[in-house]
C-alpha cells in the first residue's frame, strides 16, 4: 500500500499551498446541525439534478448531532428541487415529528430509522426509486466489478432478500432490513432499489447513492451486449476499492455537485436555476425590471420582465422592493457564474407569481 504520511487519501495534494477541499470543522452543534441541514438540501437538489427523483418516493436523512436519537429529513411529498431549510423535519426513531411542519414519508421512517437505530455509527442515508437500480434489484444479485468504477463498490455493499418487493410500512419490516447495513456503505433491496448509508456525511451517502446508480447502468449495458463481462480480479478490485471507495473520496467527489445548493442556488431537474435571496435594489421601470438580489454573499442581477407582465401575474406595486426575501426560478445566461438571471416564476412567502402565464 502507499505511504499516505498525515494524509486520509493519495487524491490530497502533498505539495503546499495548493487550493483543494477542506473538511470543515464546527466550535459548536449549532453550527454543526446548521452545516449539515444545509448540506441535507444541497443532497436533495443534487438528487434532482441527477434526475434521481420518482413521484414522493426517496428519502435522505442527517442525524442531529446534540441529539443523534433524531435525525433532518426532506418532508414528505415535496420534490427534490423544493426542499429548503425552513421545510426539512426532524423525526424520532418512532417516526414522530418532533420539529417541522411537515408530514414524513412512512416508508422512509420505517426503514432509514431502523437502520438509524441499529446502527448508532451510521450518521446519514439515501434511497430513491431509481430506473437502473430498480431494474438491476430485480435481478436479486450484487454488483460485478466490472469496471474501476464499480469496484469502488466490491465488498462493500449487500444483496437484501428479506421483504423483497413488499413496501415497507409496518414497523417491523424495518429491522429486517437494517441488519443487513453492518460493516457496508450500499445495499441493493431485491425488487426495491438501492440505499447507501453514510459514517461520514450526507455528501458521501449522495454520492455513493449516484455512483451505485451509475454503475448499475453501466452492468445492465454490458450485460445486454451479450457474452460475460471480464470482472477485475479480487486483489485488484480491492486495490481500486481503497482507493476511490472510501467514504472520503465519496465527500471529495460530490463537492462541485452540491456546492451549488450550499450556496443559495442550485439547478433544477429542468435545467432553470432555483435560487433564494433578498432583494437590495428594483428598477421596475421600461423597457423592463431589475432586481439587484443578494444570495448568501453574492450578488445576482434578475431581469422580471415588462411591467405590464408583472400585473398579469397579480404583483403589486411595493412587492419587489428592497428588502424583500424572494425565491426565483428562471433561464440563467449562458453561463451560470455570471450571476444573471430571467425571471420565469416568482415566490413571495407561499405565494407563487408566474411572469409568463399563458405559457403552460
Amino acid at each position: 500500500m502507499v505511504d499516505l504520511g498525515n494524509r486520509v487519501s493519495i487524491y490530497q495534494p502533498e505539495q503546499e499551498g495548493l487550493k483543494f477541499p477542506e473538511e470543515p470543522h464546527f466550535n459548536s452543534n449549532e453550527e454543526l446541525r446548521l452545516y449539515r441541514k444545509k448540506r441535507l438540501v444541497a443532497a436533495c437538489h443534487f438528487f434532482a439534478q441527477q434526475k434521481l427523483d420518482y413521484g414522493f418516493a426517496g428519502h435522505l436523512t442527517i442525524r442531529d448531532p446534540e441529539h443523534p436519537e433524531l435525525y433532518w429529513t426532506n418532508p414528505m411529498a415535496v420534490h427534490f428541487d423544493q426542499v429548503k431549510l425552513s421545510n426539512l423535519i426532524l423525526v424520532d426513531h418512532a417516526g414522530k415529528v418532533v420539529e417541522g411542519d411537515y408530514a414524513v414519508n412512512r416508508a422512509g421512517f420505517v426503514l432509514h430509522a431502523a437502520v438509524h437505530e441499529e446502527h448508532p455509527d451510521i450518521l446519514a442515508m439515501c434511497h430513491a426509486h431509481t430506473v437502473y437500480g430498480t431494474a438491476f434489484a430485480a435481478l436479486g444479485k450484487p454488483l460485478a466489478p466490472i469496471t474501476q468504477d464499480a469496484c469502488a463498490f466490491f465488498e462493500d455493499h449487500t444483496v437484501i432478500k428479506e421483504d423483497a418487493g413488499a413496501v415497507a410500512v409496518e414497523d417491523d419490516a424495518g429491522p429486517r432490513v437494517a441488519r443487513a447495513f453492518k460493516g457496508v456503505k450500499a445495499a441493493i433491496h431485491q425488487n426495491h432499489g438501492l440505499f447507501t448509508a453514510s459514517r461520514h456525511s450526507i455528501d458521501s451517502a449522495a454520492f455513493w447513492f449516484a455512483a451505485l446508480e451509475r454503475c448499475c447502468q453501466q452492468q445492465l449495458m454490458v450485460e445486454a451486449a451479450g457474452g460475460a463481462p471480464i470482472q477485475v480480479p479480487d486483489e485488484a478490485a480491492r486495490y481500486s476499492r481503497e482507493h476511490v471507495g472510501s467514504e472520503y473520496i465519496g465527500w471529495l467527489a460530490v463537492q462541485s455537485g452540491l456546492t451549488l445548493a450550499h450556496h443559495g442556488w442550485s439547478w433544477t431537474s429542468g435545467g432553470n436555476i432555483d435560487l433564494t435571496g433578498v432583494i437590495t435594489e428594483a428598477k421596475l421601470g421600461n423597457p423592463h425590471g431589475v432586481l439587484k438580489v443578494a444570495v448568501e454573499g453574492e450578488l445576482w442581477t434578475v431581469e422580471v420582465g415588462q411591467p405590464w407582465r408583472n400585473e398579469r401575474a397579480g404583483l403589486k406595486d411595493g412587492d419587489l422592493s428592497e428588502g424583500v426575501e424572494i425565491r426565483i426560478i428562471g433561464e440563467p445566461s449562458a453561463r451560470a457564474e455570471d450571476k444573471l438571471l430571467k425571471a420565469e416564476r416568482i415566490f413571495l412567502g407561499d405565494r407563487e407569481y408566474p411572469l409568463y402565464p399563458d405559457r403552460s
